[in-house]
């Protein structure tokens, strides 16, 4: 449809009317708080101006004359504590707390979990060479996020044991354990997922004997308001 209003426009005054349509329909699902309507609103922008400049649409954009539906409020950024970190590495499986630590001492975005190789791990500083998001590789998100990360202590052990699981790998994944599964990562055991992978959940075997452990609410992307 956005292709057809930017590419074969009707009248001025019904593309408004159509393009309104769209960010009332996409308020209604209640997927989406202001801010993402805000970003949704410029990503509609941003097609009828590239549309005028290719010379396939003339006329004002008509998406400066909408209005942003009334949405739920942007929810407040969780930071989570160190203490809440420690609790959450202590209590899952396998390869899970060394990614868990990852995601809280380096501040790397989800996508750039997933695409964290061993060979940009060297000399006692992490690389974020690439990111990794629903399969697609991309660059980083930013240019400081190409910048080298100095890695603690705490986390070059975590690393190194988890290296040593993997048979001393020098290239590759460094998490190959996790496999994407309907946009969720498992490790191989299906013991420990991430949703999203934005809530964190186990099984009830994944903890301590006869204790379910669960950790929902917040997601890996708040270990980066952590770090930072």
């Amino acid at each position: 449809m956005l292709i057809r209003l930017a590419t074969s426009p009707p009248s001025p005054p019904l593309v408004l009317v159509h393009v309104q349509a769209i960010l009332e329909a996409m308020a209604k699902t209640n997927r989406f708080n202001v801010n993402s309507l805000k970003h949704i609103k410029g990503f509609l922008s941003g097609i009828f101006r590239l549309a005028d400049q290719q010379g396939y649409y003339e006329g004002a954009n008509p998406v400066r004359e909408t209005s942003l539906p009334q949405v739920r409020p942007a929810d407040e950024t969780h930071a989570y504590s160190l203490g809440e970190v420690l609790t959450m590495i202590d209590a899952v499986p396998d390869a899970a707390p060394t990614l868990i630590a990852a995601a809280a001492f380096t501040g790397a975005r989800r996508g750039e979990l997933r695409g964290m190789f061993w060979e940009n791990y060297r000399g006692g500083e992490l690389l974020i060479a690439r990111s990794i998001w629903n399969g697609i590789t991309t660059d980083p998100k930013s240019r400081k996020s190409k910048a080298p990360i100095p890695i603690i202590p705490k986390l070059a052990a975590k690393l190194e044991a988890h290296r040593a699981r993997l048979e001393n790998r020098k290239q590759g994944r460094s998490f190959p354990d996790f496999i994407a599964v309907n946009n969720v990562l498992v490790d191989k055991n299906c013991r420990g997922l991430i949703e999203g992978p934005q809530n964190i959940k186990l099984s009830p075997n994944s903890g301590p004997v006869g204790t379910a452990v669960t950790i929902t609410g917040q997601n890996l992307g708040d270990m980066r308001s952590y770090v930072h």
